[in-house]
């Protein structure tokens, strides 16, 4: 029979004998793959569960943002999707953990990490947001505007621009706020030292960086509060929005007790926010 098949398609019977063995292979090895995914969930679950109640909080077995908080039911990306939530200071979040699969983290050279806390407080009209952004270490601030005119430079200017901010909001925050967070429109706000602040509500933006917030910027940034303690964090931001506040950072935070102290730490911006 594998020689009839082989007449017919035109090769050799080996080469059709190897090119089968390959394919009951591959399907063979995937359903082992998607096997050990699910044991490897389903243990990360059971050990997450426990460990979130005895902080306080709640963790959300099915991945995901926490029933009844802004971004329910949206798709996560492929990989080990996280979800918890809880109150602090009379204020309720839920956090989102991003992170590769076990299998993927030490072979892709840039690692997908993402933790987002969100405060649903100072929810801003649809269609404004504010955009807080850690620059990296010794990167110069832009102070100008997006460049004007209808001139080549500076039709290639704001397309860059626009680039930067798109992929850096569908990165930092989620997906679906890229179509929200746009240079065309919007005006870069006066921040405190190591930020860049983008926003289409300027009196939002000022409000939002009063009080407190400049100094637990500063101090997340030099590593002196939240759950990275003595490691500088340069890569998070902030963004205000139609769904409230939240903090966005390229780290997976995913133990329980780390995921609260953060959240405690974004409670203190989020109390200005309230204000808003």
């Amino acid at each position: 029979m594998m020689e009839e098949l082989a007449a017919r398609l035109g090769v050799p019977p080996i080469v059709l004998q190897g090119a089968l063995g390959i394919a009951a292979a591959s399907v063979l090895l995937g359903f082992l793959g998607r096997a050990q995914r699910r044991r490897r969930r389903e243990a990360l679950d059971q050990r997450l569960g426990p460990a979130a109640s005895a902080q306080g909080i709640r963790y959300h077995p099915e991945g995901g943002a926490a029933p009844g908080m802004p971004g329910a039911g949206q798709a996560q990306s492929a990989g080990d999707a996280l979800a918890f939530s809880g109150s602090v200071r009379g204020l309720s979040w839920r956090a989102e953990v991003e992170q590769d699969p076990a299998e993927l983290r030490n072979v892709r050279r840039a690692a997908h990490e993402r933790t987002r806390v969100t405060f649903a407080v100072g929810a801003l009209a649809p269609g404004r947001f504010v955009l807080v952004m850690a620059l990296p270490q010794g990167r110069k601030r832009w102070e100008g505007a997006a460049p004007q005119g209808d001139g080549f430079l500076a039709t290639v200017g704001r397309k860059v621009m626009e680039s930067a901010v798109d992929l850096y909001a569908g990165a930092y925050f989620g997906a679906r706020h890229r179509a929200l967070v746009n240079i065309a429109g919007a005006q870069v706000v006066p921040a405190p030292e190591g930020f860049w602040v983008l926003a289409n509500d300027e009196a939002a933006a000022l409000r939002l960086l009063g009080g407190e917030t400049p100094r637990l910027l500063a101090a997340l940034r030099a590593g002196e509060a939240g759950p990275f303690r003595g490691r500088p964090l340069h890569s998070f931001g902030l963004l205000l929005s139609p769904e409230g506040l939240t903090l966005g950072c390229q780290v997976a935070v995913t133990e329980p007790a780390a995921v609260r102290e953060l959240a405690g730490w974004a409670a203190g911006v989020a109390e200005q926010a309230r204000g808003l």
